[in-house]
């Protein structure tokens, strides 16, 4: 089952999710934050982190269809772009180590659009391979934490900014790509901690075929 199939999944499961409804729906994401958060300092049962964090991202796939799947998934094969880093260019990433090789050129790099038909579980292969080695130097699951709820703030300003749905004749906005670093850094701390992310989103979506 593909990202794009899981998010159409979310929606369907959900009828409140529409854009009338896109502040409770940022805010249910900043409170599961939180409720991570807890999780992590107060170093409650893995048992729950993995509840949590298949809930947030149940929340992060509802957010994505509102945006458009097609257009989600597409911004996040271009900022997470199959087999490098889409910053320095390298496997794993340099960035935490202030960069080794060639910058990359501003803007986005080339994707496979195989990427376009990956699961949860290909997603959180990719993002192990390229981020797991510098999240863990950089400070483990405290650091990534504190990354995902940077980026949930800035999604919430870019999402004041974005019309829902986006048009998908246009460039994909910026919401899309702050979303998309919001799904990474969630993958990342799900890495971290041993957490099987697709089985957690199975448990709350029981009638989506995760073939």
């Amino acid at each position: 089952m593909n990202l794009k199939s899981w998010i159409e999944e979310s929606r369907s499961m959900n009828p409140a999710v529409n854009p009338d409804n896109l502040k409770p729906l940022i805010a249910e994401l900043a409170e599961l934050a939180d409720a991570i958060e807890y999780i992590i300092v107060a170093n409650v049962s893995e048992s729950f982190l993995g509840q949590y964090l298949g809930q947030l991202t149940l929340k992060i796939l509802e957010i994505g269809s509102l945006i458009g799947p097609e257009i989600f998934v597409l911004a996040l094969a271009k900022k997470y772009p199959a087999g490098f880093c889409g910053y320095w260019g390298s496997n794993p990433c340099s960035c935490q180590r202030g960069g080794a090789g060639e910058k990359m050129p501003p803007g986005y790099p080339d994707y496979s659009k195989e990427q376009l038909e990956w699961g949860i579980h290909r997603w959180w292969e990719h993002l192990s391979n390229l981020y797991r080695t510098g999240n863990i130097r950089s400070g483990g699951q405290f650091f990534v934490l504190r990354r995902l709820l940077e980026e949930i703030q800035e999604l919430k300003e870019a999402l004041e900014n974005t019309s829902l749905p986006c048009d998908a004749q246009d460039q994909e906005p910026d919401a899309a790509y702050e979303l998309a670093d919001v799904l990474a850094w969630t993958i990342g701390l799900s890495d971290l901690a041993d957490i099987v992310l697709e089985q957690e989103l199975g448990d709350l979506l029981p009638f989506a075929d995760m073939a």
